[in-house]
């Protein structure tokens, strides 16, 4: 989607964006990128994570993914990370600073960021990437590259999210038509506090979106409703790609405001009825306790093998640690390394993992995935 958007900024007729950067296969890889640093359980395990690493120089998924590509994969034995060109670590720095920004930039405002994307360990990587580093609290601005990528990801989930819930009948259209005002009043309030919101221009979404989905039935899985429902969410897609626009000076593109908000608005529905959820919400107290034991049993586990004592401590932990160690003292280095292995790790490897170290599961095999 990222790079569709990128060659269509490139065919308008008079388009500078060739010379300030832009390139339709460098949005791609940064699309595959950027998830990339999200441990097991996603967002629920990057909180857990964070706590964990909150004195020795905490954990964030985008900064975890420039962590990845720089430092942890393998491309050959003589160099670290992937050896990636400077256009492409520019488009994987979604959020260009070391530190979050003391003031969040406009809700609106896709030329900067309202996170962090990069660990003090990387900052050489940062550097090579941007040319600078912003002053601690201050947004760094974003390449036009960062930011059509960011904004495909956020049409993704927009569109591609909501269709799944659809299709798994977690979202009845039917039933967010008969709750339609108290869905908007959340939505608005979920939003209020953010720099530069405007209610009105959300409640002119609110409308747009609520007449897409006017009158469409409850949804039955057969063959028309299936494809009414790729139409409609193909339409939106399509009309939400045509949001990008090309200006005049950094960052060199822009996203329509009001586009932002209809994104904003579909983003809602699936917050409303999934992520807000109480049982996903209680699965998700429960992931966040599975990493931070996991997170707890791994660093006592290369303690011991670091102190010569038996352990099962696998391989990849310690030459992260080792890896870890040149940079960071012994004890944030521990942490690290426990904290990078995780994010090696699926959901059932880091679950079968904790039951094999902690003694909570009979390891009745091998388990050949652990090294």
């Amino acid at each position: 989607m990222g790079r569709r958007i990128a060659e269509r900024l490139l065919d308008q007729e008079d388009s500078n964006l060739d010379e300030a950067g832009l390139m339709p296969d460098v949005v791609e890889t940064a699309g595959l990128i950027h998830d990339m640093g999200h441990p097991p359980f996603g967002h629920a395990a990057e909180e857990a994570l964070a706590s964990a690493l909150e004195d020795c120089g905490g954990f964030e998924g985008n900064a975890q993914s420039f962590r990845i590509v720089t430092k942890l994969s393998t491309r050959d034995f003589n160099s670290p990370g992937l050896d990636l060109t400077k256009a492409t670590l520019g488009a994987v720095l979604k959020y260009p600073q070391l530190t979050p920004p003391n003031t969040p930039p406009d809700l609106t405002d896709r030329s900067k960021g309202k996170k962090w994307g990069a660990y003090e360990t990387e900052l050489e990587d940062f550097q090579f990437a941007l040319g600078s580093v912003p002053a601690k609290g201050v947004a760094g601005v974003r390449t036009p590259n960062a930011i059509v990528m960011d904004w495909a990801d956020d049409i993704s989930f927009a569109t591609h999210d909501l269709e799944d819930f659809i299709h798994a009948g977690i979202v009845q259209l039917e039933t967010l038509a008969s709750q339609w005002d108290e869905f908007c009043i959340d939505g608005k309030g979920r939003l209020a506090g953010k720099n530069g919101f405007n209610p009105d221009e959300y409640d002119r979404a609110c409308q747009r979106v609520r007449s897409l989905f006017e009158g469409f039935k409850p949804y039955d899985g057969t063959r028309q409703h299936r494809a009414k429902l790729h139409s409609l969410i193909s339409d939106l897609i399509t009309d939400l790609d045509h949001a990008c626009s090309e200006v005049d000076g950094p960052p060199y593109v822009e996203v329509n405001p009001h586009r932002q908000y209809v994104a904003e608005v579909l983003k809602h529905i699936t917050n409303y009825y999934v992520v807000s959820n109480p049982s996903i919400r209680a699965a998700e107290a429960g992931q966040k306790k599975t990493v931070m034991r996991l997170h707890e049993e791994l660093v006592e586990s290369l303690t011991d093998r670091l102190a010569k004592q038996r352990s099962g401590c696998p391989d990849l932990l310690d030459e992260m640690f080792r890896a870890a160690a040149k940079e960071q003292d012994e004890l944030e280095a521990l942490r690290r390394a426990a904290a990078d292995y995780i994010c090696t790790l699926t959901e059932q490897q880091a679950v079968d993992l904790l039951g094999r170290i902690s003694g909570q599961t009979p390891a009745d095999s091998l388990g050949v995935w652990l090294r």
